[in-house]
């Protein structure tokens, strides 16, 4: 599965258009839409599509060890 893909799938899980995103982000839908295309996603973005459907990021190795990425915490937008 592409990057894209994956992407694509947690927003359908989540319930959240391309554009519902980019405007909970505070962009454009064209935005979003480039990123799939280009796949250029930060790591703290994919947490946030994945946390979308109370998902999580992961980095899984071949012994089954599997990293679990939280989201960073959120600051209250008074600090």
């Amino acid at each position: 599965m592409t990057l894209a893909e994956a992407v694509r799938r947690a927003l359908k899980k989540g319930k959240v258009s391309q554009t519902e995103l980019g405007r909970r982000w505070g962009t454009s839908p064209q935005v979003v839409n480039n990123k799939l295309r280009l796949n250029q996603w930060s790591g703290a973005e994919l947490m946030q599509v994945a946390s979308l459907a109370e998902g999580k990021l992961a980095m899984i190795y071949p012994d089954g060890e599997q990293l679990l990425i939280d989201p960073p915490e959120e600051k209250p937008e008074d600090a």
